[in-house]
């Protein structure tokens, strides 16, 4: 059989990487599967408020549920990174209602407002609603149907400095779980860069630390979706 050039160079570079991983202590190599391991058992805990993570905007949607840098004049992007709210959106709205599957819907609503003696302040509402569920006991037996939604409520606050722009959200998020109740006080905080000549924006942000009011009962353990 006969290999060409091009064929011969990956199996050369294939047999190089063979024989760098080789020279890899094994120690090395259990270490960073421990990590691994440990990471993913991290990342499936189950935490709360995992509806702050939904989209609750159609364009949201449409960038794959992220978005940190492109204000695009959308009053409703503060909610995703609160330094992106700027002086041409003042006295703007927005509101929207995504249908889920299984009677589920998210409504959210978007508002900004320049005051003259605190300056700009961005407010916002999101809820989901999960419809009527039917509840069942630990042996199966049927025990009624009941209704779960959760809402957060949002204040934002922003500044720019030149090419900068530095923004804080404060949001009350409240879950009600089957009667089962769990409140929290949590923070975003978010910066911008905006290239003056070029089509060029770096946003960071840090979403959801902040300090639970009440637990879903004595025994839970609220854990905070911190990203």
């Amino acid at each position: 059989m006969e290999f060409s050039d091009a064929s011969r160079k990956n199996l050369f570079s294939f047999k190089e990487l063979k024989i760098s991983f080789d020279k890899v202590p094994l120690g090395t190599i259990a270490i960073v599967a421990s990590f691994i391991f440990i990471s993913s058992s991290i990342i499936a805990q189950t935490k709360s408020f995992e509806f702050l993570n939904v989209p609750g905007n159609a364009t949201l949607s449409s960038l794959g549920g992220v978005n940190v840098s492109s204000a695009n004049q959308n009053v409703f992007f503060f909610q995703t990174n609160p330094a992106l709210a700027g002086d041409t959106t003042n006295g703007w709205g927005s509101a929207s209602y995504l249908f889920y599957f299984a009677n589920l819907g998210m409504a959210n609503f978007s508002y900004q407002h320049d005051f003259e003696k605190v300056g700009t302040l961005s407010f916002g509402a999101q809820h989901l609603g999960y419809g009527q569920i039917e509840g069942y006991d630990a042996i199966g037996v049927a025990t009624g149907k009941f209704t779960s939604s959760e809402t957060a409520l949002f204040i934002g606050k922003s500044h720019r400095l030149n090419n900068f722009g530095l923004g804080v959200n404060m949001k009350g998020v409240f879950s009600n779980m089957a009667g089962y109740r769990a409140n929290a006080i949590l923070f975003d905080l978010g910066g911008v860069f905006i290239h003056p000549q070029q089509d060029l924006k770096v946003g960071l942000v840090i979403k959801n630390f902040g300090f639970l009011l009440s637990e879903y009962s004595e025994t839970s353990t609220t854990r905070l979706l911190i990203c």
